[in-house]
């Protein structure tokens, strides 16, 4: 397996959480988030583990891929041998020097040409629930881990790689590179058995006209001709049947000859070795644009520490009635809150939210918003009920879904954010936060919530109430 400068990275990162989650904490690190926390944050956290590893672990983490290169050659050897061994049986079975081409043919290419269709078939429709329990890769996995020392390298390269969502192309590389070896000992076999052994070519059938196998004959030729091999004509295909006696047979056995070391190079080995470069290639684009899942916790707890929450302030109380507070709202999500300002044909509900219900816009820094209907404030299980009856009403197009950001987002509240997701309208979630000063914790275990219940990280949205005096 050869090195991708940008995979590499992903498994520096995964080596590097594999660490952490059992408790080991760098030296430096705090330091080195701090210096990092300007850049974006996928780059923040693929430099802080590149800082972070010495140079030695660095070099322990390309061992799983020398290993896999020398099991590679192995496998491939071996399989170069299997594919002979394979021809020789099949060629075995001739009686009398007599062989059938169009069966030793389907014998040679048939398994091959079905493992080659049910590949395009997987690749049109990919299953990826199926690909971490492929037993090609737990034999890859089984293997590398034998002739590896270093398990936590390995750990991290197969962590890197059957997350990635890249693992269908890596599989299709080892599939078609073990097959190409198989198809390339059975070339090589052949030709060695038709260079020292004599057969003659033949062919029968009980039901079918001798008409069908010239087309057949005719239709396997055609792409060996354009190399200006010769093959058999159609008188050459009428001779060759069992029965018929050839006026020169050294001939015959020469064309049929060249028709299946053709044949096997053409729809045998040039099928594989494409399929192989474009799994290469496609694998090969997928690694170049791999970055660690932000939105796994602890990655999410990562990014949180390179990229501090910022409160901008600026959204006020407009209203024109005299009164004694100025309410200053600051939202640590900006860009949901400006969302939800253009919102149209709106129905605003509570999940457990506190005060008077339903709340005045003002005071939770929404005043543009202009629901069509309120709905209940879900506190109890028929509240609840009553939410999700009327959060099905078709003329909703925007369920805003209230809630307190200090409250635990249960098993509960999860499962009523996954019911009202599953509206025809589109759910958002504000959460209002009337503590000064929250835990990230908080913050990751709503959206932790969130993700749980389907709902995108970018419908959630925490606006943060300070209410103070004017002096008046």
């Amino acid at each position: 397996m050869s090195i991708n400068k940008q995979l590499m990275r992903l498994i520096q990162c995964e080596y590097l959480r594999l660490e952490e989650e059992t408790g080991v904490i760098r030296t430096g690190s705090k330091e080195i988030e701090r210096q990092l926390q300007q850049l974006p944050a996928e780059q923040a956290i693929v430099e802080r583990a590149n800082r972070l590893l010495s140079i030695t672990e660095k070099n322990s983490l390309q061992a799983p891929s020398r290993h896999s290169r020398q099991l590679s050659i192995a496998l491939l050897g071996f399989f170069g041998i299997l594919g002979g061994l394979a021809t020789v049986e099949v060629f075995s079975g001739v009686e009398q020097a007599s062989a059938n081409f169009f069966w030793i043919l389907l014998a040679l290419l048939g398994v091959n040409a079905i493992s080659m269709f049910i590949w395009l078939l997987l690749i049109g429709w990919p299953n990826p629930a199926d690909q971490n329990d492929s037993w090609l890769m737990s034999i890859q996995a089984w293997l590398s881990r034998k002739s590896s020392q270093d398990t936590s390298a390995l750990r991290a390269w197969q962590q890197a790689i059957s997350t990635t969502g890249g693992q269908q192309w890596h599989l299709s590389v080892i599939s078609h590179g073990l097959w190409l070896a198989f198809l390339s000992g059975t070339l090589v076999m052949a030709w060695l058995l038709l260079s020292m052994r004599q057969f003659d070519f033949v062919w029968e059938t009980t039901i079918l006209s001798g008409d069908a196998f010239v087309s057949i004959s005719q239709w396997l030729a055609t792409l060996p001709s354009l190399l200006g091999i010769q093959l058999p004509t159609a008188s050459h295909v009428m001779v060759s049947r069992v029965g018929e006696s050839p006026q020169d047979p050294d001939e015959l056995r020469i064309l049929w000859s060249n028709l299946l070391l053709s044949s096997l190079a053409i729809y045998g080995l040039l099928p594989r070795a494409m399929a192989l470069l474009f799994a290469i290639f496609a694998r090969r684009h997928h690694w170049n644009n791999v970055l660690p899942d932000v939105s796994t916790p602890y990655y999410y707890q990562l990014k949180m520490r390179l990229s501090p929450d910022t409160v901008a302030e600026g959204i006020v109380d407009d209203d024109a009635e005299t009164c004694h507070q100025t309410h200053n709202f600051s939202a640590s999500n900006t860009a949901t809150i400006a969302k939800l300002q253009q919102l149209d044909d709106v129905c605003l509900a509570g999940l457990e939210y506190d005060g008077e219900w339903p709340p005045a816009l003002s005071a939770i820094g929404l005043d543009d918003l202009a629901p069509i209907m309120f709905s209940v404030n879900a506190i109890d299980r028929s509240s609840r009920e009553q939410l999700l009856s009327e959060a099905g009403n078709n003329s909703i197009r925007n369920i805003v879904l209230i809630a307190r950001f200090e409250a635990a987002p249960d098993r509960g509240i999860i499962r009523l954010i996954r019911q009202l997701n599953s509206k025809p309208a589109t759910l958002w979630l504000l959460l209002i936060q009337h503590r000064s000063q929250p835990t990230s914790q908080q913050w990751h275990d709503w959206l932790s919530a969130a993700t749980d219940a389907q709902l995108p990280q970018q419908q959630v949205g925490r606006l943060n109430i300070g209410i103070g005096n004017d002096g008046a």
